[in-house]
């Protein structure tokens, strides 16, 4: 299914949406099960601030999302009501970290 915003496919999600979800395009829609995604205006603004870090990433984004090869780290990029989020499994700073090692290793 495609959808314009991620606001509108999260109407038809489960309740929340990971970053994973977007990269893989496949997503649980409430009442068809795991359907094809496909978002077409993607507001990278509130994703690139949960983010934060000293640069701006969003080349790095776009790349790592059109690559489309999902990495489990990113699957805690929850986009739940209006908002991202993420959700830290032990230590904040260290994932945060690694998130953007891997934004940066895409373009090399």
């Amino acid at each position: 299914m495609t959808y314009k915003t991620i606001e509108n496919a999260l109407k038809s999600s489960r309740g929340q949406m990971s970053l994973n979800n977007i990269v893989t395009g496949r997503f649980n829609h409430y009442s068809k099960g795991y359907t094809k995604l496909v978002i077409k205006d993607m507001d990278l603004e509130g994703l690139l601030s949960t983010i934060g870090g000293n640069k701006d990433y969003s080349h790095e984004m776009k790349a790592y999302i059109a690559a489309g090869s999902s990495c489990g780290i990113m699957s805690r990029l929850i986009y739940n009501k209006d908002k991202w989020n993420y959700c830290a499994g032990q230590d904040y700073t260290a994932e945060m970290n690694t998130i953007r090692k891997i934004l940066r290793e895409v373009n090399k």
